[in-house]
């Protein structure tokens, strides 16, 4: 795949993707990667959903190695090294610049996870890659797990861009109210007319007075995302047109 021209800063950017539930968190994230790597930077995607990593079945991959854990108890025991990170990754069969980071193995693992493990961890990958997108699932609140609450709260701490997806439908905006919102904010499966006749800046404004948070874009319903995931692709990579692909085409030229 040729690469384009490359316009970024050379510090490397730690970008995270939070979502309130079958958002599209996950398709974004990817898309976001793909991008990237499209541009010729070197990057790698993680998945760090606490709950319900995704990524991996995303991309219909059956065997991949422990990844996230096992590079966190490495970084923990300062043990991780240029020459094993690379055994903690699934390399991209479309991208040679492009890795991924399988999540946590089982559900509650992420109790074991400490603080420092994970700023550490992050702090060596930061220098191996000169992009870093981060998956990190639904936003979890102090009062239901305040171990996860911290964890995802350093995440955001050590990021430089973060987005929050939303459903653009009553149901999906409701659940904003619960959580502790995040940096910007992702408007996703719009569909004109189903919140009455504000209409898009109806949206965002309700969004702002709502959150507090600026509203980054809106996408309508992406005809070709049920595809991508079918073929285990980035919705990228089945259109141009994808509205998802050109959303983050925008955030991605928003750093240009």
């Amino acid at each position: 795949m040729k690469k384009q021209k490359q316009h970024f800063d050379s510090e490397t950017k730690v970008t995270a993707f939070w979502g309130t539930g079958a958002s599209g968190a996950t398709a974004f994230a990817l898309e976001q990667a793909r991008q990237l790597a499209l541009a010729g930077r070197k990057t790698l995607l993680i998945d760090h959903d606490l709950v319900d990593p995704s990524l991996m079945v995303y991309l219909a991959i059956d065997n991949y190695p422990s990844g996230l854990q096992a590079g966190l108890r490495l970084a923990s025991q300062q043990r991780l090294t240029p020459a094993n990170v690379n055994d903690l990754l699934v390399p991209s069969d479309d991208f040679s610049n492009l890795s991924f980071l399988a999540g946590l193995p089982t559900e509650g693992r992420f109790r074991s996870l400490e603080l420092d493990s994970v700023e550490a961890f992050f702090e060596i990958l930061r220098s191996w890659f000169d992009e870093l997108v981060i998956d990190m699932g639904g936003l979890i609140t102090e009062s239901l797990n305040p171990h996860a609450f911290e964890l995802q709260k350093q995440i955001i701490s050590l990021s430089d861009y973060v987005y929050g997806v939303f459903r653009a439908d009553p149901e999906g905006i409701a659940k904003l109210f619960w959580l502790p919102v995040q940096g910007e904010l992702v408007a996703n499966n719009y569909r004109p007319g189903s919140l009455g006749s504000g209409g898009k800046k109806g949206l965002k404004s309700v969004i702002a007075d709502m959150t507090g948070s600026p509203l980054a874009g809106i996408a309508e319903d992406d005809d070709e995302l049920v595809l991508a995931i079918s073929k285990a692709l980035a919705v990228g990579q089945v259109s141009k047109k994808s509205q998802i692909s050109q959303l983050v085409a925008s955030l991605v030229e928003s750093r240009l």
